[in-house]
C-alpha cells in the first residue's frame, strides 16, 4: 500500500490523564534544551581550539534540533486532544448540557484529532527526510573540504589540551546523562517517540567521546593525527547516519501498518538505539525483526539459546582476538 493511500496513522491515546502527555512535552522540551546547550558548548570550544574535529562535532549536534522540536509538537498536540476528549465526554454524560456547546466541543475535538493525524502523517516523515538530507549534505561537504584542503585537526596555540579534556568530558557527560534519562521515558508506550531524540543525544555522546580520545592522545603522547583523522571520520559518521535514516524512511513508506500501532519515525535510528536500549543486543535485534517483518522471534528456543550465549561468546571472542 502506498503512503498516500493509508488511513490515519495517529495511534489512539491510551493515557487517561492529560498530565501524562504534559510530562512527555516537558521531557521533549528538556531534550531540546540539552541539545541546544550541547550545540552552543561545542561551538564555543571549537572556536577556542580551532579544531576541525570539534567543528564537525558541532555541526552533527545541530542536526538533533528538528527532532526535539517535532517531538514537543507531537506531545503538545496529544495533550490538547486528550483535554478536548475529556471535556467532550464529560459534557456528553450531562443530560442538561447544551447541544450547541457540545457541538462546539465536538468540532474542537475533531480539529485536534486532524492536527494530530497531520503531524504523524506528514511532520514526522518530513523531519526524518530533513535530518537525513542535512546529515548527508553537511557530512559530505565537511569531509570533502577536509580531504581536499588537508586542514589540520590539531589545536590552536592558544588552546590548552588539558583544558580541552575537561571541556569535552563535561559535554560528553551531559550528552550521556541526558540521552539515558530520556531513554528511560521512552520505555513507556505513550512516550516511545522520545527514543528518537534520546538516540541522537547518544550519537552526540559518541562523537564527543571520539574527540575526547583524540584530545587525550594529544595531551599525553603529543600526537595530533587522531584529531586530524576525526576531522574526516566524524563527517563520515554523519553521512552513515543520514543514509540509515533515508533508507529507513524508504522502507517505512511501504511497511504494512498494524491498527493502533505507534509508528517509529525514521529519525529513530535503529543502530543508535543500541546505545540507549538497556536490554541486551539480542533483545534489540529481536524487536527490530518483529517490528519490520511482523515475525515474533523472542519466543523461539533458538532465540533464547542465542540470547543467553551471545554476550559470553562475544567477550570470549574479543579476548581471543586481543
Amino acid at each position: 500500500m502506498s503512503a498516500t493511500s493509508r488511513p490515519a496513522v495517529a495511534p489512539p491515546s491510551t493515557a487517561t490523564d492529560p498530565r501524562a502527555y504534559q510530562r512527555a512535552t516537558a521531557a521533549a522540551l528538556s531534550g531540546l534544551a540539552i541539545q541546544v546547550a550541547l550545540v552552543v558548548a561545542t561551538g564555543l570550544v571549537a572556536l577556542w581550539t580551532d579544531s576541525q574535529a570539534l567543528y564537525a562535532a558541532g555541526w552533527h549536534m545541530l542536526g538533533g534540533l528538528p527532532i526535539w522540536i517535532v517531538l514537543a509538537l507531537v506531545y503538545q498536540q496529544h495533550e490538547t486532544e486528550r483535554v478536548q476528549r475529556l471535556a467532550a465526554d464529560k459534557l456528553a454524560a450531562d443530560p442538561a448540557a447544551s447541544a450547541a456547546i457540545f457541538g462546539n466541543l465536538g468540532d474542537d475535538l475533531d480539529a485536534a484529532r486532524r492536527r494530530l493525524d497531520a503531524i504523524y502523517r506528514y511532520a514526522l516523515p518530513a523531519v526524518s527526510l530533513l535530518v537525513a538530507a542535512y546529515l548527508l549534505a553537511a557530512g559530505g561537504v565537511l569531509a570533502s573540504v577536509q580531504v581536499r584542503s588537508g586542514a589540520a585537526g590539531a589545536l590552536a596555540e592558544r588552546a590548552s589540551p588539558v583544558g580541552l579534556l575537561f571541556a569535552l568530558a563535561g559535554i560528553a557527560f551531559v550528552a550521556f546523562v541526558g540521552g539515558r534519562w530520556l531513554a528511560g521515558y521512552a520505555r513507556q508506550r505513550d512516550w516511545q517517540l522520545l527514543r528518537g531524540g534520546a538516540s541522537y543525544l547518544m550519537s552526540c555522546f559518541l562523537v564527543t567521546t571520539l574527540v575526547l580520545a583524540g584530545a587525550v592522545a594529544l595531551a599525553v603522547a603529543g600526537i595530533d593525527w587522531p584529531l586530524r583523522t576525526l576531522a574526516v571520520l566524524i563527517p563520515g559518521v554523519m553521512v552513515a547516519i543520514g543514509l540509515e535514516i533515508l533508507l529507513t524512511a524508504l522502507l517505512e513508506a511501504y511497511r504494512p501498518r498494524v491498527p493502533g500501532e505507534i509508528p517509529r519515525p525514521a529519525f529513530d535510528s535503529r543502530v543508535l538505539g543500541l546505545l540507549t536500549a538497556p536490554e541486551s543486543l539480542g533483545s534489540v535485534l529481536a524487536d527490530l525483526i518483529s517490528y519490520q517483518f511482523g515475525v515474533e522471534v523472542s519466543g523461539s528456543w533458538l532465540y533464547r539459546l542465542l540470547g543467553s550465549a551471545i554476550t559470553p561468546l562475544t567477550l570470549f571472542g574479543g579476548g581471543v582476538l586481543l
